[in-house]
C-alpha cells in the first residue's frame, strides 16, 4: 500500500432495541487484499460510521489483529470479549457525540494513529472488528442501517 486506503463493512444489526454493552452488528470482518501487502502493518486513522436511521449513538469498536475465535458473538447481547482473545486486541475507538455529524446520521474520529500489526494470516488479510453500544438505546429500522468505514495508511519506512 502507498497511499490511504479505506474499506467499509455493513453489519447486520438487529431491529430490537440495544442497551449499554451491547454487540451491534456481529463480528465485523474487513477484507484487506488490495489493501496491504502479505506482511504489511497499517495505521488505522480514521472511522466512519454512517447511521441510516440517525440513532446518534455512541460506540467503542473494538479492533483485533485476528480472529477473536475464542469470544462468543452474540447481536444484541452483551459482549464479554474471551480473556484468551485480549492478546489479539489491537486497540479500540470511542466514538462518542463530539464526533456525530449535526444530524446524527454519520460519526467519525480522525487523526487516531492506531498502528494495526501485520496480520497473523497473511493470505486472508483479514482484520476483525467488534462495535459495542456505549450508553445509549438506539432501535434501528432496517437490518443493514450501519456501515463502518475505516480509513488506513502506510506505515512510514
Amino acid at each position: 500500500m502507498r497511499n490511504a486506503a479505506f474499506v467499509s463493512v455493513t453489519g447486520v444489526n438487529d431491529t430490537n432495541i440495544y442497551a449499554a454493552g451491547d454487540l451491534v452488528g456481529g463480528l465485523l470482518t474487513f477484507d484487506l487484499k488490495g489493501v496491504l501487502d502479505e506482511h504489511q502493518a497499517l495505521i488505522l486513522d480514521q472511522v466512519l460510521i454512517t447511521d441510516l436511521d440517525k440513532q446518534g449513538a455512541d460506540f467503542d469498536l473494538l479492533v483485533f489483529k485476528s480472529n477473536p475465535a475464542a469470544t462468543t458473538f452474540t447481536e444484541n447481547s452483551a459482549l464479554d470479549v474471551a480473556d484468551a482473545d485480549l492478546a489479539r486486541l489491537a486497540g479500540f475507538v470511542q466514538i462518542t457525540g463530539d464526533s456525530l455529524l449535526n444530524d446524527n446520521g454519520a460519526a467519525m474520529v480522525r487523526n487516531l494513529g492506531l498502528l494495526v500489526p501485520a496480520p497473523a494470516d497473511p493470505v486472508s488479510r483479514k482484520l476483525y472488528c467488534a462495535l459495542v453500544d456505549r450508553t445509549t438505546t438506539p432501535t434501528y429500522t432496517t437490518t443493514s442501517a450501519l456501515v463502518v468505514t475505516l480509513g488506513f495508511r502506510p506505515v512510514p519506512v
